[in-house]
């Protein structure tokens, strides 16, 4: 079906995704006028928007989403903040506002997660925070509107980092100038090479087609019984998410340090 005929009819309140907005702070009222012009822009009737959200919204998608990488005490407060005010906030605060048009019209919301809501490994906590903390949110909610005939979604991608780019190229020492005096003392610029050279990796890597995520966000919002978490990874992401889902962290820890290069990494600390 093409986007035109599938927008009216059922993606009514695509706001995080279509508008290309920041979600940080903006008031209701001027994401309706950013994703009024972004439809409008691209042939779609004049004021389609606004007059399908006075009418009703059937369908959400909550699709916003940046990252930062590092370990933990690489990164700041205000860092952890920043992210999660996308990842986590910025989806609640689009719900919030969406709820009683949603409830009215017994629609249904979907959320972007990330394997790494179950795949936590080392210095990826702050994108892995905004994630979890995204489906435990949608877990409540699930819960909540199902008596409001309301479904709950949440599609959760595996590596897609080669097609959406939402990690910068960086250079070790654009990385470790970002360091308290005191960090600098323990991880030297050849540790945090090591990070940017399995990026670099990643980012060479042939783009996976995300056409298989948006086609599955189109599954959820048009099939009569969707899934609660629909997982769009490969056999090694859903493999490894399963492990970390049912095995202990006596195997879990062991694991990721080795996969992870840890004890390569290890002799680079300056201790």
């Amino acid at each position: 079906m093409h986007p035109r005929h599938l927008f009216p009819n059922i993606v009514k309140g695509q706001v995080s995704r279509a508008s290309r907005i920041n979600t940080d702070d903006i008031q209701f009222e001027q994401e309706l006028d950013n994703l009024t012009g972004y439809f409008e822009q691209r042939g779609y009737g004049k004021n389609l928007v606004r007059n399908a959200i006075d009418e009703s919204v059937w369908g959400l998608v909550n699709n916003a989403g940046i990252s930062k990488w590092g370990e933990v005490e690489w990164n700041t407060v205000h860092d952890y903040k920043r992210v999660a005010e996308i990842n986590l906030f910025g989806s609640i605060r689009t719900t919030l506002a969406f709820i009683p048009l949603i409830k009215k019209s017994k629609g249904r919301m979907v959320f972007m997660s990330s394997t790494n809501a179950i795949i936590t490994p080392q210095c990826n906590s702050i994108y892995c925070v905004t994630k979890r903390g995204l489906e435990a949110f949608c877990d409540s909610l699930r819960i909540e509107m199902k008596k409001f005939g309301v479904i709950v979604c949440v599609v959760r991608p595996g590596d897609f980092t080669s097609a959406t780019k939402i990690l910068k190229k960086q250079t070790a020492e654009d990385i470790w100038s970002t360091f308290s005096e005191d960090v600098k003392q323990v991880y030297s610029k050849e540790y945090v090479d090591t990070y940017i050279k399995s990026i670099d990796m990643r980012l060479k890597r042939q783009s996976r087609d995300p056409d298989e995520v948006v086609s599955t966000v189109v599954k959820t919002l048009m099939i009569s019984n969707p899934n609660a978490v629909w997982t769009v990874a490969s056999v090694a992401e859903t493999s490894l998410a399963f492990i970390c889902s049912y095995f202990p962290y006596s195997v879990l820890v062991p694991l990721f340090y080795s996969l992870g290069g840890e004890k390569e990494r290890r002799v680079l600390i300056n201790q």
